[in-house]
């Protein structure tokens, strides 16, 4: 017996009108709850890593002991961390160690000499990886209206103005190069004292 046919034996159902409540009949709205900025860009970033067009050289990354690693995890977790201005692979570390959202790109969490290893050995993946997810994030702010009204909590969670209205993509690709050899530099200096 197919659905329509089910439905047909079962037959109308009666009419609630008579039926009362303790509430007064008010017409429910329902109202869409939006995940954090912080929530989204995970998301993006993860979507980021799966379709950006140079792709890590390997599917699983060693290095140090720890392995093996989904490139694309670690991938992702690089996207993430560059794309809101995360930089020191330490301070990574400790975010992944209390934080649900990097745990949730990557687990278990590598050290970060890995980190380290994966962004010289994969660099031209990690670039591409990362203008991925600002022309998203981009993407988002253009075709959702609703997420515009929230564009600061984006806009200040990114660190850049990605907004469609403001959006080159020359200046993206120079803005990427900048930060992540902001990210490396910041790395590398420290790792110097």
């Amino acid at each position: 017996m197919d659905a329509s046919a089910l439905l047909q034996a079962i037959g109308p159902v009666p009419n609630s009108q008579g039926l009362t409540g303790s509430r007064a009949a008010a017409p429910f709205t329902p109202r869409i709850l939006r995940a954090p900025a912080r929530v989204r860009l995970a998301t993006l970033a993860r979507e980021a890593a799966q379709h950006c067009l140079v792709r890590p050289r390997c599917e699983e990354f060693y290095a140090g002991g720890d392995g093996p690693i989904l490139s694309r995890e670690l991938l992702a977790l690089l996207t993430f961390s560059y794309g809101t201005r995360l930089y020191l692979f330490e301070r990574i570390y400790d975010t992944s160690n209390g934080g649900i959202l990097c745990r949730s790109l990557i687990q278990p969490f590598p050290h970060p000499s890995t980190l380290r290893a994966f962004r010289k050995m994969e660099r031209p993946a990690v670039v591409s990886s990362l203008e991925t997810f600002l022309e998203s994030v981009s993407n988002v702010l253009g075709a959702e209206p609703d997420e515009l009204a929230h564009a600061e909590d984006w806009l200040e969670t990114v660190g850049m103005d990605c907004r469609p209205t403001h959006f080159n993509r020359e200046t993206l690709r120079k803005k990427v190069e900048e930060r992540v050899n902001q990210a490396t530099w910041t790395d590398r200096m420290v790792l110097d004292y």
